[in-house]
């Protein structure tokens, strides 16, 4: 089950401060806007058509397949 809320959420819970992953995160922003820009506003939780659901599922699994990013923070100097 896919609705507007749950693609929003995730989205959305994307942190990015580098905007390394900002291609993909305007991606979905573009297909969020095209949902809500097709014949009107839609529910919040209506399951999404199949054909929307294609158009979200390559997305998806780039996002998913672009990994974790790691950047190790030192408080305190590595030497003594």
């Amino acid at each position: 089950r896919l609705s507007l809320r749950e693609v929003l959420s995730w989205t959305m819970l994307v942190y990015n401060p580098l905007g390394l992953i900002s291609p993909l995160i305007l991606r979905a922003k573009v297909l969020i806007r095209r949902l809500q820009g097709e014949g009107g506003p839609i529910p919040w939780d209506r399951d999404m058509a199949k054909e929307e659901k294609a158009l979200w599922a390559p997305l998806f699994l780039e996002i998913q397949d672009s990994g974790v990013l790691c950047f190790p923070r030192v408080a305190a100097p590595l030497e003594g």
